[in-house]
């Protein structure tokens, strides 16, 4: 089967707006805007606020600390604000795992329903309502692309997605507007994810990095229903999953510079194996 190039799709997270554009993610006529709907990285106003100082309460100071901990170990994180106080009764009772358990917050691990240990994410809440949930620094934010509820449309999942939704749910709330921060790079101010689905043969498509922008993490995700897909970068492959498992990395900063066209590829076995291969290319990035 020959391969086939589609219009690329730009699946931008929470809004996920579908954007068909040929070669980059802007006009080539000047700087690329940001398109509509692009999701915006912001700190939590909780730990932005939340530092240590002289006269706070003991539960002041516990979210300080709580804050200071989970700076120095998140990387990509996704988070809200409950309607107001919450129980941590109902958080600690969806955890794999406690790390930390105060009258002020709880911090632990939580299984990703449909994924395995290797997936689970870090969540922390705090009875005044904040509800946080993350991967490490040194782990790729493509890792958070939920291949196996992507259906191939502009809808793109994450499995921060479904362990927020499983916290919302836990403490009686429909899940609130949900936001995104990077807390290596606290200076980027964006993330777009690019994606494609094959159930069998082969899809790609070509993009290109506005020189404009400023790239803290070029990162791929790769996840295959059945024997094995393959993920390709301008020829090079990136990595391979089959079998229910999904492998991510970091692109390293040569392999797909600005202002050039670079060709992803996804390659799934043939349909006899029952392969669906799909596959995210995740941009942390700063706009001037």
């Amino acid at each position: 089967m020959s391969p086939r190039t589609p219009p690329l799709r730009i699946a931008l997270i929470a809004i996920f707006a579908l954007l068909g554009l040929s070669l980059a993610f802007g006009s080539p006529a000047g700087p690329a805007p940001a398109a509509p709907g692009t999701l915006r990285l912001q700190a939590p106003a909780l730990f932005a606020v939340a530092q240590a100082q002289e006269g706070d309460t003991a539960s002041e100071a516990s979210i300080a600390a709580a804050g200071t901990t989970v700076a120095n170990e998140a990387g990509i994180a996704a988070y809200f604000q409950a309607p107001g106080a919450i129980s941590l009764d109902s958080i600690r009772a969806r955890l794999r795992t406690v790390e930390a358990d105060t009258s002020a917050y709880i911090l632990g691990t939580l299984a990703v329903p449909e994924y395995g240990d290797n997936d689970d994410v870090k969540a922390f809440a705090s009875s005044d309502g904040w509800v946080l949930v993350y991967y490490l620094k040194s782990e790729p934010a493509s890792k958070i692309f939920d291949y196996k509820a992507y259906d191939g449309g502009s809808n793109v999942p994450t499995k921060f997605d479904r362990a927020l939704t499983l916290l919302a749910g836990a403490i009686g709330t429909s899940l609130p507007p949900v936001r995104y921060y990077h807390f290596n790079f606290p200076n980027a101010t964006n993330m777009l994810m690019v994606t494609e689905r094959t159930p069998t043969g082969e899809d790609s498509f070509q993009v290109t990095l506005p020189g404009s922008f400023t790239y803290a993490e070029r990162s791929w995700s790769l996840g295959d229903t059945g024997s094995e897909s393959t993920l390709w970068l301008n020829g090079a492959r990136l990595g391979a999953a089959g079998n229910l498992q999904q492998a991510s990395g970091v692109i390293a900063e040569g392999s797909m510079l600005p202002d050039q066209q670079h060709t992803l590829k996804v390659v799934a076995s043939p349909v006899a194996y029952g392969s669906i291969g799909s596959a995210a290319l995740t941009l942390i990035y700063r706009v001037p």
